[in-house]
């Protein structure tokens, strides 16, 4: 049985490594390798585990699998209806995330009147700072996150140190408050969003 397991767990590093490379950087699955990584840290534990411990962790594996794969379902529904205009793209994020335009104000630093304004299409092509705090409020995954940019016709450029700061905002930190992203502006020398 260890021996399908560490086949399977080859196989599907190999094959996030592959995805990882095709997508160049729209899309990560490098959180798929965390869960190996922490499994291999268990596993160097001095103390052997019994048949009962390695069933639960055998099982608590395969509900994070579960949970990847709905995550992955739920993005390709999305991508499927993802409007090209930012505004209707707006306004399905907030749908998809359940979110009023008061909490997404309260997470991205905006005003309610400037999100409205957004959703609305009175503003066709909003800045791209505004644009980056729409997507740390939204909390959104990076390859979704580059697909409500580009609907505004904004494609980031990573030989612009701060749009390259944008791109590991949106890369890296998507799980951090609009205070610690404009921290990390701030302390690159950038205003912050």
């Amino acid at each position: 049985m260890g021996k399908i397991i560490e086949f399977f767990k080859r196989l599907l590093k190999r094959l996030v490594e592959e995805l990882n490379e095709s997508h160049h950087g729209y899309l990560n699955f490098n959180f798929v390798l965390k869960v190996f990584d922490k499994e291999d840290k268990k596993k160097s534990s001095t103390r052997v585990k019994n048949s009962e411990e390695v069933e639960a962790e055998e099982k608590e594996f395969d509900v994070q699998i579960l949970d990847f794969n709905k995550h992955v379902d739920d993005l390709v529904k999305l991508l499927e209806i993802f409007p090209n205009t930012v505004g209707e793209a707006l306004k399905i994020l907030m749908e998809w995330l359940k979110m009023s335009g008061k909490e997404l104000s309260d997470e991205s630093l905006l005003s309610k009147k400037s999100i409205s304004e957004i959703r609305t299409g009175k503003v066709k092509k909003p800045r791209i700072e505004t644009l980056i705090a729409l997507c740390v409020g939204m909390n959104l995954p990076p390859l979704v996150s580059r697909r409500f940019i580009e609907t505004a016709g904004i494609k980031l450029n990573p030989s612009d140190r701060q749009q390259l700061v944008y791109e590991i905002i949106l890369d890296g930190c998507s799980s951090l408050s609009i205070y610690q992203c404009n921290k990390i502006l701030r302390k690159n020398g950038f205003a912050p969003l």
